[in-house]
């Protein structure tokens, strides 16, 4: 799986895009004890939200680019 991952663009692309986005949960987790609000606040705010989508779409494009030019 990690040789697809590594040689195909579009698998690096999702695999990414995943991986970001399960990070998500942890660092709503860190901001709403940090901030002492609730985790659904810290989830469904917008700034998480728009600071997560572009932080995927960034590394997904990254990490298509690079397996694409790898070869």
């Amino acid at each position: 799986m990690m040789n697809k991952i590594k040689h195909n663009p579009t698998y690096a692309a999702v695999f990414y895009f995943l991986l970001t986005w399960a990070g998500f949960p942890l660092a709503a987790l860190v901001r709403s004890s940090l901030r002492g609000i609730s985790f659904g606040e810290a989830a469904f705010s917008p700034y998480m939200i728009a600071i997560f989508a572009a932080g995927s779409v960034i590394s997904a494009m990254q990490m298509y680019n690079r397996a694409k030019f790898s070869k």
